[in-house]
């Protein structure tokens, strides 16, 4: 092959690994601890090797964890990155992503040490809670019932135990790094958007094997090829309505409930009735909410027939509305489809522009 030949096929497979395969970097917004990196997950009793300052530049590692652990009683995410060449695991709670545009809103960060802390989790929830019966969750994640999960001493659990060991199950847990799904789905951010109470997410799936884990009903077809992905969550209150790459793929609401909300949910799954007038309903800003107000009132007799009728109708009608609200691209604000198309590569006459996006400002 002629040299001038070589020399640009070097160049073209130079900015393509500029382009496309770029290091995930991120800063240190405090003084922070780094921890060992071996092949286990267990942190109970694990001592920091060192801090790093605030404004350490540190590079995310694709493989192998993002998960939950618990050391002296505090609760963490953490991941692994590398620092002067060397992988350690660091508390996704201290760094933002370096060349980010925006950071989320500090009410939407996750508090996993707070007695009284709230938690997003499925919108279904409600809906299991108001039926008084818990096998309403299968109607929504069907696959609980076709297995089991062996527990750690040998005995054999059935579905609603394993649910009960684990709920809040597929919570969604978000930090300025990170966002991780029920405990085990992990992506890591790139960059975020935001622009009234929407934010634009650009992440990537901390690791490539992120189907393993994959155990419920959600639709995730349209990045599942991708390796950055644009992912778009709509703040209304104490809803999060979740959308891949634009607002015609929605993947899943989010309701945030509190630490009451949780202990009824539990009690109605070990096969109890729960206590409804205890609860503190999830309602949008505009004081509405996805599932009938019925049996919220405690004046209202939940085991009245009729009532339950009268709720599963209310609760269909605003279902099959908010279905036809996200099919006409004339609901989505023109703001929003300015943000979605502000990505970071433009094409033009068939070259591609890439747009290097301002870094976020130190102490933002």
């Amino acid at each position: 092959m002629p040299v001038k030949k070589i020399f640009l096929a070097i160049v073209f497979f130079y900015f393509a690994a500029v382009l496309f395969c770029e290091d995930l970097e991120f800063v240190a917004i405090k003084r922070t601890m780094l921890y060992a990196n071996p092949a286990t997950r267990r942190m109970s009793n694990r001592e920091p090797v060192f801090e790093i300052d605030e404004g350490a530049i540190v590079r995310f590692i694709e493989e192998p964890n993002v998960f939950k652990s618990t050391r002296n009683n505090v609760n963490t995410i953490l991941a692994t990155f590398e620092y002067a060449n060397i992988k350690y695991y660091i508390d996704c709670a201290d760094l933002i992503p370096a060349d980010t545009i925006d950071i989320f809103d500090s009410s939407l960060i996750s508090d996993l040490n707070s007695p009284n802390r709230k938690v997003w989790v499925p919108s279904y929830y409600a809906k299991v809670l108001q039926s008084q019966e818990r096998d309403t969750i299968l109607s929504f994640e069907p696959y609980w019932e076709q297995q089991y999960y062996p527990y750690w001493m040998g005995d054999r659990q059935e579905w609603h135990e394993r649910f009960k060991d684990i709920l809040p199950y597929y919570q969604f847990d978000i930090s300025n790094s990170i966002l991780l799904l029920r405990d085990d789905i992990g992506m890591t951010i790139k960059n975020i958007k935001k622009m009234n109470n929407m934010y634009t997410v650009s992440v990537k799936f901390s690791y490539e094997d992120w189907r393993v884990y994959k155990e419920d009903s959600l639709n995730w077809d349209s990045v599942k090829e991708k390796e950055f992905f644009e992912m778009i969550l709509v703040v209304d209150e104490d809803y999060m309505d979740v959308y891949l790459e634009d607002m015609q793929h929605r993947l899943t609401t989010f309701i945030l409930v509190d630490q009451i909300f949780l202990q009824e949910m539990k009690t109605l799954v070990e096969g109890k009735r729960a206590d409804l007038a205890r609860i503190t309903w999830p309602r949008r800003a505009d004081g509405s909410m996805d599932y009938s107000p019925l049996e919220v009132s405690n004046n209202v007799d939940t085991e009245d027939p009729s009532n339950s009728q009268l709720n599963n109708t209310a609760y269909d009608e605003s279902q099959t509305e908010f279905a036809q609200s996200n099919k006409e691209p004339s609901s989505m604000p023109l703001w929003a489809w300015l943000v979605i198309a502000g990505g970071a590569l433009l094409l033009s006459g068939g070259v591609i522009l890439f747009v290097k996006k301002r870094k976020i400002s130190k102490g933002r």
